[in-house]
């Protein structure tokens, strides 16, 4: 599929965030697809991109303080090992 190359072609050997690989996706004019989060998890199942889940604090919406922590999934290119 033409979209999952251009994911693709966003991820490099660093792990991105679902909202930055969306921005770069946006740069190229196709960052508006609502169903990035599923498609990049399709990959990873797939073995095409790695995922990795990281347990961290995350700041509440509207200045209100989160105690909890919560789970950011991020994504980066296979490895050419």
């Amino acid at each position: 599929m033409a979209r999952d190359k251009e994911i693709i072609g966003c991820l490099d050997e660093h792990w991105r965030t679902v909202i930055q690989i969306r921005s770069c996706l946006r740069r190229f004019g196709s960052g508006g697809s609502r169903d990035l989060t599923t498609t990049l998890h399709r990959l990873a199942d797939a073995g095409e991109i790695e995922r990795q889940t990281r347990a961290t604090v995350a700041p509440g919406r509207r200045g209100k303080r989160q105690t909890g922590r919560r789970a950011i999934e991020l994504f980066r290119s296979q490895s050419s090992e």
